[in-house]
């Protein structure tokens, strides 16, 4: 609105301006019209006074009578015509005055004549052709063209008195419309406060009673955009506090405890489980260190992984030891983010003391096993040597294939108790390594003796090449998974065709593939090498519809699941990677990978101790 007033007073200043622009012009005008028509009437009664024949006499024959006086009046009655052109009515009487102008002109031109032939002064035509002229003078210099020369005379005089009054109008419409200017934007100004201002001020109310959970003012509804933005902002507060209260179920549903800490690790807010956890209520938690909580042993290191987590050091969670309000002992997993914006820690922790139990109680387990189990079975072992010997009494030869096969199943019982202690031993982190230098080809030859009487058995090449390499590690361990290898191809291969070994050296790392000539393969007879992920898992080759018979003649060298599980432990303690693949027309191929160097860190996972063995009870928490 204040635009379109400025531009009504642009507008009505241009419209001023023009007119002023215009009556200049017509005083201009009027201006040149009067000069002309008094050029015109003095020359015309100069041309009068020279036929008056005392003034002719006084003419020198060497000056031409009536020479610019006449061509004046021509040029007048020509620019007289050029200004009134648009004026019809003037041009009408400058023509009229124009015509009786010629014919005097031309009285003129006879008596100039005469005048140049010297008998002016006793023609006796003379007499009359001068009252002639002065005749045809009257209808020239008539009362239609001195009303004219008056009318444009007043025109003129009256100028300056039009363009002041244009000027005052100039002026009063500058004033008039600064003024209407003003009231137009005091108009909208307190339009802005009362529609616009006052209604930002209601949704800045509403932003502060939405970070402060308090109810919202009403919702605008004058039809405008501000209406539809508090509208979306009245629908986006209503989304977050079903977001924030299906946040807060989550949390306080959860399984795990979730609490907030401060800088100084004091408990701001906690969840329900914490409370569940602790045995004691939420109230009982907040304004308490974590220091209050953590085994007296851990506190430091938790300390340590909150200063890493605060520094945006990536951290993995730590396992410690809480206690609880009735000095129960929990192993939990404690894990942390902090947030700048807040100065605050978000803490997750999570109870391990029923799976620590449950690794307590399979740790026992196989304890029993192989303590309790590995005694009978030696004892069974001796007996079937003595039955074998024919120490105790003569057997036939059936038998005696029986009892080897009973001998050789109790040694692979055996076998397999120690497979499963070490297998379990692997994943808890309690196994270590004995590094050495070892060179791979002796160990692959080691590995190609022990197999060589069951590849023998069934008329099989085991083809083992040389490369030279030097690798780290434990040489036991690696012997072990050579050996599983080769038994399982040695099982799984055709008879009477090849085991093929190789080795060589890929970037850091030395490569050994182990390849037979089976193929697995599914329902339909394709190779199905995306199924052989699962071969080292344990369990996944276990034997189905043997019938006991079967069982009686196992061979003794046939691997097991187990067996293929633990080369994968075996060779991730190392570092290594072991995988399997089948195609058509390669047969099965067997490929592990062992760094050159061991890494300074193993993926060692170290189980927490009881906190009783060693260090006494602790009464307190420090």
């Amino acid at each position: 609105m204040p635009a379109f007033t400025q531009l009504g007073i642009i507008a009505a200043l241009s419209w001023q301006t023009a007119r002023q622009e215009a009556e200049v012009e017509k005083i201009d005008h009027a201006r040149q019209v009067h000069d002309s028509i008094n050029s015109l009437v003095k020359d015309l009664y100069r041309i009068l006074s020279l036929t008056e024949l005392k003034n002719a006499r006084s003419v020198s024959l060497a000056t031409p009578l009536f020479g610019q006086e006449q061509g004046g009046i021509y040029k007048h009655f020509a620019a007289l015509k050029e200004l009134l052109k648009s004026e019809p009515k003037d041009l009408a009487i400058v023509q009229t005055s124009e015509r009786w102008g010629l014919q005097a002109m031309a009285i003129v031109q006879q008596l100039k004549e005469m005048q140049l032939s010297g008998e002016l002064e006793n023609r006796p035509e003379r007499r009359p052709m001068v009252a002639q002229l002065r005749r045809l003078s009257q209808q020239i210099i008539s009362e239609d063209l001195i009303n004219l020369a008056n009318t444009q005379a007043d025109i003129e005089a009256g100028g300056p008195v039009v363009q002041h009054k244009m000027n005052t109008q100039v002026r009063w419409v500058i004033v008039i419309g600064g003024l209407f200017s003003l009231l137009m934007m005091a108009f909208v100004a307190i339009f802005l406060l009362r529609k616009v201002a006052a209604r930002i001020d209601h949704m800045v109310a509403n932003v502060e009673n939405m970070t402060k959970r308090r109810p919202l003012l009403p919702v605008d509804h004058e039809g405008d955009e501000i209406s539809l933005l508090d509208q979306t902002f009245h629908d986006m507060a209503k989304t977050i506090d079903e977001i924030t209260d299906k946040q807060a179920a989550i949390v306080d549903n959860a399984g795990d405890m979730i609490c907030s800490m401060d800088e100084n690790g004091i408990i701001t807010s906690v969840n329900t489980a914490g409370s569940k956890l602790f045995g004691c209520h939420q109230a009982d938690l907040i304004g308490k260190t974590f220091r209050d909580l953590v085994y007296r042993q851990d506190a430091v290191q938790l300390s340590n992984y909150l200063q890493l987590v605060r520094a945006e050091v990536s951290g993995k969670p730590v396992q410690l030891r809480l206690i609880t309000k009735n000095k129960r002992i929990l192993y939990v997993l404690w894990s942390a983010k902090w947030t700048s914006a807040d100065n605050q820690y978000f803490s997750v922790i999570r109870d391990l003391t029923k799976l620590q139990e449950a690794q307590k109680m399979k740790q026992e387990v196989l304890a029993i096993i192989s303590q309790d189990l590995q005694a009978p079975l030696t004892n069974l072992q001796n007996f079937l040597d003595l039955l074998e010997e024919g120490s105790i009494a003569q057997v036939s030869d059936r038998g005696k294939r029986f009892v080897s096969s009973a001998k050789a199943n109790a040694n692979k019982m055996s076998m397999l108790i120690n497979d499963m202690v070490d297998l379990e031993k692997a994943k808890s982190g309690l196994m270590t390594l004995s590094t050495d230098a070892i060179l791979l080809d002796e160990l692959i030859d080691r590995a190609q003796a022990i197999a060589a009487p069951l590849a023998e058995a069934k008329s099989l090449v085991l083809d083992c090449r040389r490369s030279g390499i030097t690798v780290q590690g434990e040489e036991d361990k690696l012997l072990r998974v050579l050996v599983n290898l080769l038994e399982h191809a040695v099982q799984n291969a055709p008879r009477e065709t090849s085991i093929q070994v190789l080795s060589k050296k890929q970037d850091n790392f030395a490569q050994i593939t182990i390849n037979d000539k089976s193929v697995k393969t599914s329902k339909s007879g394709t190779a199905k090498s995306e199924n052989l992920s699962s071969l080292f898992d344990p369990g996944a080759n276990s034997a189905e519809n043997k019938n006991s018979e079967d069982i009686l003649e196992a061979t003794p060298g046939q691997s097991s699941s187990l067996s293929l599980a633990l080369c994968k432990a075996f060779i991730e303690l190392h570092g290594g990677n072991i995988s399997a693949s089948s195609r058509a027309e390669e047969g099965t191929t067997i490929a592990l990978t062992l760094p050159l160097t061991l890494p300074l860190t193993l993926p060692l996972t170290l189980p927490l101790t009881d906190p009783a063995q060693g260090q006494g009870e602790q009464s307190q928490p420090e």
